[in-house]
């Protein structure tokens, strides 16, 4: 580890994205497993782009005013979904700091080469390695090296400012869903559904909500925002402050499961609770937010 990075989840012992903990092993194990020179002359077209060079443009198709034109189904970018058009900058600092190792930026097809080189080279890389993850509603059982392990096949998800890239496989064949929307998961679900066996249903909140239980209740906080989830006049939410300045967010959420909540308006959002004696410890949606109070 670095100096003055605070290690909150020893190897193996949790899946957490997104913190200093994911990214510093993320980026040993890339510079270590798959040398970036091997990538450039085994996919000949893609080529990688450094993190910082993200921060500095926005999303194609996704600026205000601007419709794609490579696509007839336009899925309402992140800027439509809240009132007021923030920059992509503000609402990627709620979703994504840093990412685990360089963007490989290329095209669907593109993408495709990279998939085989992993499927016939790196098979390693697909091993189970944590004893259980929590439930996010995506169906994913367990975590190999950068896979998402799920009942049937492998893939993974990737959010960014304004974009969200999805990549499934089974036994047969590979699906790749590139979009510049962080809010295309029906779209993506849809799709896989269509070319893919096994694929898990969309999470959905019940139809009758159903309490929170006191010890869910608390303040979370993360690199880039505390979360509190709190029951007011029956109804529960979960209230957003980022660490940035921006507005604060909130957002009404029912119980799912005995430990996993679920937001009530769409595109719905899974969140679970991991529990330590009388209380939670950590609310967890990919991220795993330790409770400060």
């Amino acid at each position: 580890m670095s100096r003055g990075i605070t290690v909150r989840h020893p190897p193996a012992a949790r899946a957490s994205g997104l913190d200093a903990d994911h990214v510093t092993r993320q980026r040993a194990i890339a510079g270590f497993a798959v040398p970036r020179r091997r990538l450039r002359s085994r996919l000949g077209t893609a080529f990688l782009l450094p993190h910082r060079l993200n921060g500095t443009r926005q999303a194609d198709g996704n600026v205000a005013g601007h419709h794609p034109r490579s696509s007839s189904r336009r899925i309402p970018g992140t800027h439509e979904r809240r009132s007021g058009r923030r920059s992509h900058d503000e609402v990627g600092g709620l979703l994504l700091h840093r990412p685990g190792g360089s963007y490989l930026a290329m095209s669907a097809r593109d993408l495709m080469p990279f998939v085989r080189l992993h499927l016939r080279d790196h098979a390693t890389l697909r091993e189970p390695q944590l004893a259980s993850v929590p439930d996010f509603g995506g169906g994913v059982r367990n975590w190999g090296l950068g896979w998402m392990l799920y009942a049937t096949g492998a893939g993974h998800t990737g959010v960014s400012k304004g974009q969200k890239a999805y990549l499934r496989l089974d036994r047969e064949r590979a699906v790749v869903v590139l979009t510049n929307s962080a809010n295309a998961d029906a779209l993506a679900h849809e799709i896989f559904s269509a070319t893919l066996s096994g694929i898990d249903p969309l999470p959905a909140p019940p139809t009758r909500r159903r309490p929170i239980d006191d010890w869910m209740c608390g303040t979370y906080r993360t690199n880039f925002q505390d979360t509190t989830l709190a029951v007011e006049g029956g109804r529960a939410f979960l209230t957003h402050r980022p660490h940035n300045g921006s507005a604060e967010r909130r957002v009404e959420v029912t119980r799912l499961g005995d430990d996993t909540i679920i937001t009530t308006e769409p595109p719905y959002q899974v969140l679970s609770l991991i529990r330590s004696g009388n209380t939670a410890k950590f609310l967890h949606n990919g991220a795993a937010a330790g409770r400060i109070a």
